[in-house]
């Protein structure tokens, strides 16, 4: 089976929060394993959000998090 960081059953939604392992050293492009789950999920019909690490780390408070988390959900 697939392991997801979040799922939220009333809106068929995984969200994957992507640490620095998910991508290409210092650089944004996804590693191939990263990629290949996304396109899975989402060719088993879920609607599947990123976080990508370096946006998360940006967020400097929990009204700036929350404010991103609403508009990844509106995405």
């Amino acid at each position: 089976g697939l392991y997801c960081d979040i799922y939220l059953t009333d809106r068929n939604t995984i969200i994957e929060v992507n640490g620095p392992s998910h991508y290409v050293h210092l650089d944004v492009e996804p590693l191939g394993p990263t990629v290949f789950k996304s396109r899975l999920l989402k060719a088993m019909s879920y609607n599947v959000k990123t976080i990508p690490w370096w946006e998360w780390e940006d967020l400097n408070n929990s009204d700036e998090k929350k404010t991103y988390l609403l508009k990844l959900l509106q995405s």
